[in-house]
């Protein structure tokens, strides 16, 4: 099921966190994880009381910039995140906006995804990474209204 998550969720959040080392490998310390669920939209994929896939964003008026996006180890390869961005990409294309993500450089799994889906490389951020590895900077741009 996929839902919002909210300031209630810390603990699903905190659990989901140390399930994928996040400080090891990401940006983002687990407290500060938890912080985004005051500060931005969160959505998250939840499945017998454990979140399995989740994504953080902040919206502006023509762009929504995804923050952060994982899913377990053990439930990676059964769809959860293209349907998360699915739905992701599905409400920002209401709202005629844009959708931009980095991801590491050696994570050809999800570079794959994300072109599958529609995203194009923009640019790159040279050494972005705690491991001096470059983020890759890609763009997801709606289809057009029809009259």
């Amino acid at each position: 099921m996929i839902r919002a998550l909210d300031s209630e969720d810390r603990s699903l959040i905190e659990e989901w966190a140390r399930t994928l080392n996040f400080n090891s490998h990401f940006n983002w310390s687990v407290e500060s994880l938890k912080e985004c669920l005051d500060r931005f939209q969160v959505l998250g994929v939840i499945e017998e009381g454990k979140l399995i896939s989740a994504l953080a964003y902040q919206t502006s008026w023509e762009r929504w910039e995804i923050l952060w996006l994982a899913t377990r180890p053990e439930a990676q390869g059964r769809g959860w995140m293209q349907k998360l961005l699915q739905n992701h990409l599905h409400n920002a294309s209401q709202c005629q906006a844009t959708v931009g993500l980095e991801v590491h450089e050696n994570n050809l799994k999800a570079r794959n995804l994300y072109v599958q889906l529609g995203f194009s490389q923009l640019g790159v951020r040279k050494n972005y990474y705690r491991d001096g590895g470059n983020a890759l900077v890609f763009i997801y741009s709606p289809p057009p209204k029809r009259p």
